[in-house]
């Protein structure tokens, strides 16, 4: 079984030499050494370099990392801080090199500076071209040049000047749009610029030799890379968050949810855009209508922010002034107009700190010290219990130490009310985590390394850099397992600041540093060391914990026991979160880590405290009467996270497997942990801390007797699950080895029984470790048929087979109420079409898997004790009382109520083994007896007050019309009781007074004889429609050759059908059935079609002859292309892809095999532009159309900043049904055609045309342009030419617009009142008349 696994980072790497990432041995055709000699020999002469050569490349790398450090120190790292002429200044002398190792730095004067542009991964490349060139007055090509450059390296010079004035000038123009742009001196973005040609330089190195000895370089690299930095510069930069953090994250949404939230509004601003060009008064109304005050399009100085010649009547500028323009007491604009800061967080800012700033952010004042308690047993809770193995615990002093304080998220709102008291257990580490005194110092966490500090240093680089500083790590300190696990330890170290810039400063995402860690967390020995020495589990679930809780990533000493979800500060719709999900799944997947899970209970608790965050988010409430939206945003990310914890949850229970003889210490301590978070939970402990959950006050016990039973569909799943009906998984492996494949079949038939699904949608609503089953594919194409694609935009689906059918169980746990329903009927039809018995008179029958042994075993012993027979009682009683107790609620919801009931009722019947034969005390713990026997107190039925047990409150049912869709439920429940205990049942209806005979008591055997003739009858049915459908012409002969078939008790085999062969016309009609909006039927006389897409295409071809390949592929084409061709796909050319190469297998020998590569393309000079249309077949009305067209049309301007698939300007739309592209409606308006046998259209004998043309048109006929008048009037409305036009469109088109034609003849042969306008084109000055025409 081979397991493939995508990550979304772009860390990866082949694993050749790694030994973990491989069970056996690998032997690679590249990289393996297979042996050779002579290169071994070779290979020992490293150790003979000169020892001066050997230091001299140490030296030289080893600088090369100060340099970089040195330059990079000095670069900002908060690209967007307000810029100055005197800030710029200061940034040119502090970031000069000192004296020490460079023996001083150049002064020029003047200083030239250099303007740089960002790339963020949010604008386009013809925002970016449009504005820089509106900045630096030039072309919009240079413009485009320096745009596609920003995209391509991450960052571009822009302009280069003495002038830091021009400078500032040209960036407020482009940061008019939101976008990076820093002013640096020349001297060091030059610097900056060798740094990343030192770091190509250094990963072409890594792969040379030096002589003999192809190790040294890469080596050297990586042991200078572990030492400590040695400073040559002032370092004014060094450390992470020092002038705060961009919060990149944010602004990413920030324009969309701002339009979103005034979408209302754009009708308002296209209105007065509108009028804005008409006088300056209207303009002065939009701008009063908005907020007096504001001064959206100027800057701070009054400059205007766009070009004179813009107009002021422009709608785009309109509508982002309407839109976007922020409220005057809430902005406060900097210098250069860059970056826009509410009052709010100009207090809060770093940039008014001047030596906090300085000097960091100090760490957060530490937790009060627990106080002393005696613990009990009975007290111990997941929130404060003390672990059986006492640890060490960590402080805040710890991570201050190393130097690890974590910047803050701007602007974040999410402050919590009171410090924060994490558990005992989140402070609980390892004892080898403290101990790091006496260890090397590359595996001292508290000490900075050089490639620490390039590593921090990530957020300061450029894409192209970032780049080639991970493949250099990949290449060197990946590559060798020793560098690699201290490259591990350090990276662990680091993970949580770099979670925090990864998270919220971060513009360019995808290339952080961060996705490297997919190297470490897969590889074993690792894991295991990075936990233990490195905290990392831990530190990785605080990361989660305090990101989601406040946006602001922490470490675990500033987790809030009490903390909820913040959706209000975007923390949940943060998508870069789900990297860190990823990393905890593979660090569970660890055997070591798996080991850890078991024995160390704070994992454990830590875990539940995560996953404990998402119970009851975004509670969906009935609204009655009204319309609500429920799939709101934060909806959906509720869900999507609430997807990434059931993942971690199976994940983490991977851990606690256990099989029988195995000691079930770890699995019932686990189980003992979960079990108090869950009843703590479900008592209303933490009601108020999550006030959204359903639990909003105290729970209270009651009696069953007083329990006021609820219809909602938690009741009725807490009903549906009292007796598990589903028991694949409590099967013993030893009774069901195959129990996961059972469980396989179950979920595909569940999942396809409602309509057939697509591949990819069984594979989303399938469990995981299903798809990851090798059977699995397997099992699909036994249980299912393949419907291959239809057309360019259909895909594959997979249909269930009716056989599987039966196995459908409605009431199985994962389905909805509708779901439910909806099975059901799906089960009901499919009987009814096999037995002949009509739909509404089937009951599913539950099946029952019967468990042998195990602790399952006797799973249904509590149906047979007197309070589940009470909880039946009172829950059949309560619908004869609902609308005296509850008359708000609907019948409907009632009678559904009461269909689980009963359900329920037919389980515990089928559990009951007990015989009434058998007179023991164990046959009176029966079921049946008790629900025949036993009355209760009352059942506050004055109408009715002997009818006090169960059976008795079931007649009752069994006779109300209200409830008659249950009525074939109870009487098959009755049924079921009586066939246990007949002398029991006739005994309760006696004492009742009811004759037995009401019920229907047939036995299994007679139904099973009327089912079979029931069987017999419709399948005889079936052969004889398919007999009269496939040989209606033979029918005669087939039918006395055949006489013996039994055509059932309908007397089928005398049917004498006529031959009507001779009469038989076969019609092709056009698309017709239900319009897909209305789903009504497109026969009713309105006007219908389907959609297209006409687009011009170079899907024509002509073959180019000077070309042998295509030539060939034209030779070899089937001669008849209406049969199949699939045996030789891909033909021609396509298939020439292929050629054999050689492979190393496991065992190293050398194998052949075939590989496929890009084939040849057809050239692109031999292609005809052209009109092509393609369309999905679906069909609507055309005023159905009309109004989606419309709905179309307002959703894009209720939802302007979404992108739509269609393109309103060009006539697109979208099909509702499929989501095809089109741009066309094409009417369906003709008659159906009648075929026309191929013999008529034989010659039958051998005349010319002239005879076949007068024996087809007759002696009389009249030529035709004899026949057509010059131009008919309407006076002569019986012209040949008229009668010819109106019998056509009778003969061809449909009935509604047949009836139409007067209509249409008037204006078709009406002569034009007007002349027309002149064509572009030169036409005869006289009109030719139709006979003249003919005649010619």
């Amino acid at each position: 079984m081979v397991y493939v696994s995508i990550s979304l980072g772009n860390s990866g790497c082949c694993d050749c030499g790694d030994p973990e990432a491989w069970r056996i041995p690998v032997h690679c055709s590249i990289h393996t050494d297979f042996g050779d000699a002579a290169r071994k020999k070779a290979k020992g002469k490293a150790a003979e370099l000169p020892q001066e050569l050997v230091d001299s490349i140490r030296m030289t790398i080893g600088r090369t990392f100060d340099y970089i450090c040195d330059v990079i120190s000095c670069s900002p790292e908060q690209l967007r801080l307000p810029k100055s002429k005197e800030s710029i200044l200061e940034d040119e002398k502090s970031s000069r090199l000192g004296s020490e190792f460079y023996n001083g730095d150049v002064v020029e004067e003047p200083c030239e500076y250099a303007l740089l542009l960002w790339n963020d991964e949010k604008h386009t490349v013809y925002e970016v071209r449009d504005q820089v060139a509106r900045a630096c007055k030039t072309t919009m090509k240079e413009g485009l040049q320096r745009a596609h450059e920003t995209d391509d390296v991450g960052r571009s010079i822009v302009k280069y000047s003495f002038d830091i004035d021009e400078l500032l000038r040209v960036s407020q123009v482009i940061e008019q749009i939101k976008v990076t742009v820093t002013i640096r001196s020349a001297r060091d973005t030059f610097r900056e610029q060798m740094c990343g040609s030192i770091i190509e330089w250094l990963s072409d190195i890594a792969g040379c030799s030096v002589g003999q000895d192809h190790d040294i370089l890469r080596q050297v690299i990586c042991e200078e890379m572990l030492k400590k930095w040695s400073f040559g510069s002032s370092a004014t930069n060094r450390d992470v968050g020092m002038n705060g953090i961009d919060d990149h994250e944010m602004e990413e949404n920030r324009r969309f949810q701002l339009i979103e939230h005034n979408a209302e509004m754009f009708r308002r601003a296209a209105i007065a855009a509108a009028a804005a060009g008409t006088d300056d008064e209207d303009s002065d109304d939009l701008g009063d209508a908005v907020d007096e005050g504001d001064n959206f399009g100027d800057n701070s100085d009054g400059t205007p922010s766009v070009d004179e010649d813009d107009s002021d009547g422009d709608f785009a500028n309109a509508v982002e002034q309407y839109l976007l323009q922020p409220s005057a007491s809430q902005v406060v604009r900097d210098q250069d107009g860059d970056t826009q800061m509410t009052i709010e967080d100009v207090e809060e800012s770093p940039l008014e700190h001047g030596e906090a700033t300085e000097a960091g952010f100090p760490p957060p004042p530490p937790p009060p010290p627990a106080p002393q308690r005696i613990a009990r047993d009975r007290d111990l809770t997941p929130s404060d219990s003390d672990t059986a193995e006492m640890q060490p615990l960590i402080s805040e002093k710890v991570y201050a130490k190393a130097n690890m304080e974590i910047p803050k998220t701007p602007r974040n709102h999410s402050k919590l009310l009171s410090p924060p008291k994490p558990a005992r257990y989140w402070l609980e580490t390892s004892p080898t985590f403290k101990a790091q005194e006496n260890v090397p110092l590359y595996e001292n966490l508290q000490e900075r390394l050089r490639l620490d500090w390039m590593i921090l240093f990530d957020l300061r680089m450029w894409k192209k850099v970032r780049i080639d500083l991970r493949d250099l790590y990949i290449a060197t300190v990946v590559t060798i397992p020793e560098f690699k696990r201290v490259l591990g330890l350090r990276f662990a170290g680091l993970y949580t600041t770099l979670a925090q810039l990864y998270l919220i400063a971060d513009r360019e995402p995808d290339h952080s540093i961060i996705n490297i860690s997919l190297q470490m967390l897969t590889t074993p020995t690792i894991t295991s060391e990075i936990v233990e020495r490195g905290n990392f589990l831990t530190n990785l679930m605080a990361i989660l914990y305090t990101f989601l809780t406040t946006r602001q990533v922490g470490h675990p000493h500033e987790i809030s026991p009490n903390a909820t979800l913040a959706f209000d500060s975007g923390s949940v719709t943060n998508r870069r979160m789900y990297h860190f999900f990823l990393d905890l799944k593979y660090l569970s997947s660890s055997e070591h880590i798996q080991e850890k899970l078991r024995r160390e209970d704070r994992y454990m608790l830590q875990f539940l405290d995560l996953v404990k965050l998402h119970q009851g988010i975004c509670p969906n409430t009935r609204a009655v009467g009204d319309h609500v939206e429920y799939e709101t945003d934060a909806w959906i990310s509720a869900s999507l996270i609430t997807r990434e914890i059931n993942r971690l949850c199976r994940q983490f229970s991977e851990s606690f497997q256990w099989s029988l003889g195995e000691d079930p210490t770890y699995i019932q301590k686990a189980l003992r942990l979960a079990a108090k978070s869950v009843i703590l939970n479900s008592l209303g402990a933490e009601r108020k801390r999550f006030d959204q959950a359903e639990i909003k006050d105290e729970v209270k016990f009651k009696k069953v007797g007083d329990y006021e039973f609820d219809t909602t569909e938690m009741a009725k799943s807490v009903l549906q699950h009292s007796v598990v009906n589903d028991r694949t998984s409590l099967v013993t492996k030893e009774d069901e080895p195959n129990s996961h494949i059972l469980a396989m079949r179950r979920d595909i038939t569940h999942v396809l029984c409602f309509k057939p699904l697509s591949f990819t949608e069984i594979c989303n609503k399938l469990p995981d470790k299903f798809q990851d089953q090798e059977e699995c594919q397997d099992i699909l194409d036994e249980m299912t048929t393949f419907k291959p694609p239809e057309g360019l935009s259909d895909v594959g689906s997979f249909e269930l087979k009716e056989q599987y059918l039966e196995d459908v169980d409605p009431y199985i746990s994962h389905y909805t109420k509708n779901q439910r329903e909806e099975s059901e009927n799906a089960y009901k039809a499919w009987l009814a079409k096999k037995t002949g018995r009509p739909a509404a008179d089937i009951v599913f029958e539950p099946k029952l898997r019967p468990i042998e042994s195990g602790t399952f075993s006797d799973l249904s012993a509590f149906t047979r004790t007197g309070i589940f027979a009470q909880i039946i009682y009172y829950a059949l009683l309560f619908p004869l009382k609902a609308q005296d107790f509850t008359p708000t609620v609907p019948v409907t919801r009632v009678e559904a109520f009461l269909q689980v009931v009963l359900h329920l009722v037919l389980i515990a019947i089928l559990e009951d083994k007990t015989d009434e034969d058998e007179m023991s005390e164990d046959s009176l713990q029966s079921f049946v007896y008790i629900a025949l026997t036993s009355p209760a107190r009352s059942n506050f039925l004055p109408d009715y007050p002997n009818s006090r047990t169960i059976a008795a409150i079931l007649e009752i049912l069994s006779r109300k019309e209200e409830f008659k869709a249950c009525h074939p439920k109870i009487a098959l429940v009755l049924k079921r009781m009586k066939q246990k205990r007949p002398r029991n049942f006739d005994t309760a209806f006696a004492r009742l007074g009811v004759p037995v005979d009401r019920i229907s008591t047939a036995s299994p055997a007679n139904s099973t004889v009327l089912e079979d003739r029931e069987k017999k009858k419709q399948a005889a049915m079936d052969r004889q429609a398919k007999v009269m459908a496939q040989f209606q012409q033979q029918q005669k002969n087939f039918l006395a050759n055949q006489g013996d078939i039994d055509w059932g008790e309908d007397g089928a085999s005398d049917i004498d059908v006529e031959d009507e062969s001779e009469n038989h016309k076969t019609y092709w009609p056009y698309p017709t059935g239900t319009c897909i909006l209305c789903q009504e039927e497109t026969k009713d006389g309105r006007l219908y079609g389907t959609f297209a897409l006409i687009t011009p295409s170079t899907v024509l071809r002509q073959t180019p002859f000077g070309d042998p390949d295509f030539v060939r592929e034209v030779l070899n084409t089937p001669a008849n292309l209406d049969h199949s061709a699939d045996s030789i796909r891909p033909c021609g050319v396509a298939g020439e892809n292929r050629e054999e190469v050689h492979k190393v297998n496991a065992s190293g020998v050398d194998i052949v095999t075939e590989r496929q590569f890009i084939g040849k393309g057809f050239p692109a000079k031999s292609t005809r532009n052209g009109p092509v249309s393609v369309g999905c077949g679906h069909i609507m009305h055309y005023k159905c159309f009309e109004v989606y067209y419309e709905a179309s049309q307002r959703r894009h301007q209720h939802q302007i900043a979404r992108h739509h698939p269609e393109v309103l300007e060009m006539n697109e739309f979208v099909c509702p049904l499929c989501k095809a592209l089109g741009n066309s409606f094409l009417p369906i308006i003709w008659t159906p055609k009648e075929e026309i046998p191929i013999q008529q259209l034989q010659p039958q004998t051998s005349s010319t045309f002239d005879d076949w043309l007068y024996l087809a048109a007759g002696p009389n006929a009249v030529s035709r342009a004899g026949g057509i008048s010059s131009k008919p009037s309407r006076a002569a409305p019986s012209s040949r030419s008229v009668e010819l036009f109106m019998q056509h469109n009778t003969a061809v088109l449909g009935q509604p617009l047949a009836s139409k034609m007067s209509e249409l003849l008037l204006d078709a042969w009406e002569a034009p009142t007007s002349v027309p306008s002149p064509l572009p084109f030169g036409t005869p000055t006289a009109e030719p008349s139709a006979q003249s025409v003919w005649l010619e």
